[in-house]
């Protein structure tokens, strides 16, 4: 009997990292196309940094362009909100993080995720002293995400990465 129900509970995980992994990067929001109110940063501040997602500490070639693919992509998005060149906007910290569900830090009321650590990335871009927060699944999209929204990785601000 204990082998059996070792066979259901592999399977029952195996599913749930399928799902987990179509679910990565389905949420994707663009906003009304206003500026976005700067971060509050005092109001999301976490206290611990996670473990490297994966264990590695240093990031491999591949891993390094997608981090830069992914900053690119908040910056153009950042400097349409704001009608400003990307030559404007600094990056101020990019962090691997582990969100604490498939909202990835920035829930929409009106939506319902999944409720489980999702590997990703916090982007916090400057223009003129302002910060303001992207956030991504790992191999998602990064979204803007407002301070009134926005919630602190599952276990503190993670890895720096760039």
């Amino acid at each position: 009997m204990v082998r059996q129900e070792k066979k259901v509970i592999a399977l029952l995980a195996t599913g749930l990292m399928i799902s987990l992994a179509a679910c990565d990067g389905a949420q994707t929001e663009t906003g009304d196309g206003e500026a976005p109110p700067p971060v509050d940063e005092q109001a999301s501040q976490p206290k611990m940094a996670p473990p490297p997602i994966g264990g590695q500490t240093s990031q491999p070639k591949g891993e390094r362009q997608l981090i830069g693919g992914q900053v690119s992509k908040a910056k153009e998005d950042l400097a349409t909100r704001l009608s400003v060149d990307t030559s404007a906007i600094t990056e101020e910290s990019v962090r691997l993080v582990q969100w604490r569900s498939g909202a990835k830090g920035c829930p929409n009321p009106e939506m319902s995720y999944t409720m489980a650590i999702q590997p990703g990335w916090l982007i916090l871009l400057n223009v003129n002293g302002e910060t303001y927060r992207y956030h991504a699944g790992r191999n998602g999209l990064p979204f803007y995400c407002p301070a009134d929204r926005a919630e602190a990785p599952a276990m503190g601000l993670g890895e720096e990465v760039m």
